[in-house]
């Protein structure tokens, strides 16, 4: 525990203590080092080196991982689209959960949003899996707007991507087709799995047994 020198000051009995502990000893400065309040132990918890103590407590300052804020961790990635002034095929949702490699795809319609219009898993190729992590890897949540433009407005439909970070999530909306320039790749991605697994035609998703889908 550091004790501030002004405060040892207004209390003349502790500064006595402390002057009489600066004898050549546990806690000394008899190293040459630059002050402040060096010793040149090797205690947990002391100040031999240049900047703080020198063991691998976590919260000090001696290493490279103290200090610093990690990033949230993404437990599930998920992206879709949506027509508001819609009857059949209205809105579908792709889901990575834990960011993959499995996927699912699922349509609906507003009037029974749990009865599926189509419903299909599969698995990203491991090349896709690493182009999936790389892209949500390029992407700053912290910077992303709510909302870029005017989603569905004049019945021009919406697009959306979320990530669920355990008991929070964050989303961002878009005009259908028009993604920001920050998750344009990521939209492309997300585009190319859901014509895959719709159309059966697979590159980025492994192959599997399919029926195409048509609305």
């Amino acid at each position: 525990m550091r004790i501030s020198i002004l405060s040892l000051a207004r209390s003349p009995a502790a500064l006595a203590v402390l002057l009489a502990g600066c004898a050549p000893s546990l806690g000394d400065d008899d190293d040459g080092s630059p002050p402040p309040g060096d010793d040149d132990d090797a205690s947990p918890g002391d100040d031999d080196d240049d900047i703080d103590d020198d063991d691998v407590t976590t919260g000090d300052d001696d290493d490279d991982d103290d200090d610093v804020t990690p990033e949230p961790y993404v437990e599930n990635y998920s992206a879709g689209w949506w027509f508001g002034n819609c009857a059949g095929a209205c809105l579908g949702d792709l889901v990575f959960p834990e960011l993959g490699p499995q996927v699912a795809y699922v349509i609906r319609n507003w009037d029974d949003p749990e009865d599926f219009l189509f419903g299909a898993d599969g698995e990203l190729t491991p090349e896709a899996h690493e182009e999936l992590l790389a892209l949500l890897a390029a992407v700053d949540t912290g910077l992303l707007e709510p909302t870029y433009g005017c989603p569905d407005c004049a019945d021009g439909g919406g697009q959306y991507m979320q990530w669920d970070f355990g008991p929070v999530a964050f989303r961002s909306d878009y005009e259908f087709g028009d993604p920001p320039a920050v998750l344009a790749d990521l939209d492309l991605f997300v585009l190319q799995v859901q014509r895959e697994l719709t159309s059966c035609d697979f590159d980025r998703v492994q192959p599997q047994p399919c029926e195409p889908w048509e609305p």
